[in-house]
């Protein structure tokens, strides 16, 4: 079993690998995520989403030092892009944002998914 405030930033961490997911099920391009006033909206949210997941890792990583580590995720890209977007928002691309998304979420919701099981 796993300490009480561990839990909750992976709790909140799942959380928002799921909600990613489910906001993405309509879009099958980055270009969706421009295309209307709704994807753009769709791109709001998960860049919210992303930038909570980093925060989330990065008070983690805080607070759990090494933990991300022993199991195989790095933590630093995660915790750089979080800073990205926090204090550069008018220059996330909706082409990064797409790419992260398909290329590197999954992978990060799997080895999430096998820690919590």
């Amino acid at each position: 079993m796993l300490e009480p405030r561990l839990q909750s930033y992976l709790d909140t961490i799942q959380e928002c690998l799921s909600l990613i997911q489910h906001r993405l099920s309509g879009i099958h391009s980055a270009e969706d995520l421009i295309r209307n006033d709704a994807g753009m909206l769709i791109m709001d949210g998960i860049a919210i989403r992303l930038q909570l997941i980093g925060e989330t890792v990065k008070k983690l990583d805080h607070h759990y030092p090494g933990f991300f580590a022993s199991k195989g995720i790095d933590p630093k890209p995660i915790i750089r892009f979080r800073d990205f977007v926090a204090h550069h928002y008018d220059e996330v691309d909706y082409e990064l944002l797409y790419d992260i998304c398909i290329n590197h979420l999954p992978a990060l919701r799997e080895k999430l998914d096998a820690l919590l099981s």
